[in-house]
């Protein structure tokens, strides 16, 4: 298999769009070598590790971006200027 793209994919939302991508991730293989989720709540966090959809979950969003180097913001659009706050001083220098 062809190496992956990203070392690390933070997914920072696991509702359908995030969901969705660490579904595919898993199943088309090569985007990612460890794939992280990031959810609000506890009960969606033992949803994601039931599934196996990501490698390592986090409750918090500067926890999943750290060492990251692509991070995908799958949450509201309403969300993102506090997830940016949030995952800043996490995000390593190039990530996308």
């Amino acid at each position: 298999m062809a190496e992956p793209i990203f070392q690390r994919l933070a997914l920072i939302g696991t509702g359908l769009i995030g969901g969705s991508i660490a579904r595919a991730s898993r199943e088309f293989g090569g985007i990612a070598k460890t794939v992280v989720a990031n959810t609000r709540s506890q009960k969606s966090l033992d949803r994601v590790k039931e599934l196996g959809f990501a490698d390592v979950c986090e409750l918090d969003p500067a926890k999943a971006a750290d060492g990251a180097d692509c991070v995908i913001l799958c949450s509201p659009v309403g969300t993102y200027a506090a997830l940016a706050e949030q995952i800043a001083p996490a995000l390593m220098p190039g990530a996308i």
